[in-house]
């Protein structure tokens, strides 16, 4: 007697539903249960999807069925021979010494889109993946591989090696002696020992303060009452309207430039005359240059105040890179040939974090002496060196050196000297970087610092004087 229709169809359901319990992990397969819920369906993008294939040398890979994947074999087949075809094309400079990688990577590259995509939205994806695929140069080494979403290239190296026709773009942006004198530059001969014929007066032992103006008389320790002695603001003064009428205010806490400082503590100074530092700490200079100085490096110092005046409490110092990279990837920035904290040789009254960005120097191994000998194994008296008012970054590390490019004179203020346009004024208006951003971290990066000015000068270069803003 035939088994009625309905019966037979019904034999049929149940038997592919157990072939397919079969193959699902036994956790997922559980006793029915009048007072358990239903279970939840199990969504295609969570189901492990098998990555197993028949690969043979010289063919794109053939995947095995996966009974619980709802795309199609046919599918799946036709986009991990289109994997296959970008990975051997990709990865044909080692094919011969790995024959089976791209084999491999396509195979990878289709269970990741697999796992990853909803059965709808798995072709969209696959197209995607492989535009950017087709996009990728070959790789550079068997190291340069990866699939799409997980492969990050390969930084090429950083070349340090100038042409000639580079070298001479850049030693005519070197200042001159004059305009070094007018910046502001300390020279050796205003370090001279002789002393005048007659005899001077007393000198006046008080010094202005260079927050509130006050003249007063450093102490090499300070008492309580000096601790707090200087009422001053540490923004800028700038012009506001209000109501129509212009106002100057401060920066710092928006009062009129009338109102007493919005901050307290102690006074401090800081001394311009290169004589009068060079009786604190003696100026040194960089020995004669050697075939390992660089050509050009860029510098960038942070200074603090002590009981002796601004010192140096910070050094950093970048390599230029003759090009950037080809891709479109922003050009990473090369690792500083020195970056230390210099410990002072006075008491620290302000390590000046807001500006400096340091909070701590007791993890300097440096101090004065020894970073200058650090920076004369590696600059040479025929270095170029790169920076922003560099004359104070001499000072503070009491060196003499006349083979100099300035930002603040490459890209001058159009009102002229005193003037001068701030190095985060010209990093946004030439290089469209944003640097020395206020809240996004404490105090300046020196490194920033000095590879905005190495960009700048590279900018220079390369469009001429057609820089405007």
């Amino acid at each position: 007697m035939m088994m009625p229709t309905y019966l037979r169809m019904e034999q049929q359901r149940l038997h592919h539903r157990l072939r397919l319990q079969s193959h699902l992990p036994r956790s997922t397969v559980k006793p029915a249960s009048n007072n358990a819920a239903a279970p939840a369906p199990v969504h295609p993008s969570r189901i492990k999807a098998s990555a197993s294939a028949i690969i043979n040398v010289g063919e794109p890979p053939i995947l095995k069925p996966n009974l619980n994947c709802r795309v199609p074999l046919k599918t799946r087949q036709k986009v991990v021979e289109a994997f296959y075809k970008e990975f051997r094309r990709i990865y044909a400079p080692f094919l011969a010494q790995r024959p089976t990688a791209a084999h491999q990577h396509a195979v990878k590259q289709e269970t990741k889109l697999l796992a990853e995509s909803t059965h709808m939205g798995y072709q969209g994806h696959a197209l995607a993946i492989i535009k950017r695929l087709q996009a990728r140069p070959l790789a550079t080494s068997d190291k340069d591989v990866g699939i799409d979403g997980v492969y990050k290239p390969i930084a090429p190296p950083l070349s340090t090696e100038l042409s000639e026709a580079e070298k001479s773009s850049i030693n005519a942006l070197v200042c001159s002696e004059e305009t070094l004198v007018k910046l502001g530059y300390p020279f050796p001969s205003e370090t001279s020992d002789e002393k005048p014929a007659e005899e001077e007066e007393m000198p006046d032992p008080r010094i202005q303060c260079n927050r509130c103006d006050q003249r007063f008389i450093p102490a090499f320790s300070l008492d309580p009452a000096d601790a707090i002695a200087c009422r001053f603001h540490w923004g800028y003064v700038r012009t506001v309207m209000h109501l129509g009428d212009k106002q100057r205010k401060w920066s710092c806490c928006q009062k009129p430039v009338s109102d007493e400082g919005c901050a307290e503590g102690p006074h401090v100074f800081k001394e311009e005359e290169t004589a009068l530092l060079h009786k604190r700490i003696p100026f040194k200079r960089f020995p004669p240059s050697s075939p390992s100085s660089p050509f050009m490096v860029g510098l960038d110092c942070e200074m603090s105040y002590t009981t002796g005046g601004m010192e140096l409490t910070r050094v950093t110092v970048l390599p230029y890179i003759a090009a950037p990279t080809k891709n479109t990837e922003p050009r990473p920035r090369p690792p500083p040939l020195i970056d230390e904290l210099v410990r002072t040789s006075c008491p620290v009254l302000d390590l000046n974090t807001r500006w400096s960005g340091i909070e701590s120097l007791e993890s300097a191994k440096y101090d004065i002496d020894t970073i200058r000998d650090r920076l004369s194994k590696l600059i040479g008296s025929d270095t170029i060196i790169v920076g922003h008012g560099l004359e104070n970054d001499l000072k503070a590390m009491r060196m003499f050196h006349m083979r100099v490019i300035d930002t603040a004179h490459l890209f001058p203020h159009p009102r002229g000297l005193p003037l001068r346009h701030p190095l985060r004024l010209l990093a946004q208006k030439v290089l469209g970087r944003f640097i020395q951003v206020q809240g996004a971290k404490l105090g300046h990066d020196s490194a920033e610092d000095a590879e905005a000015c190495l960009d700048l000068v590279r900018a220079r270069i390369q469009k001429g004087g057609t820089v405007r803003f």
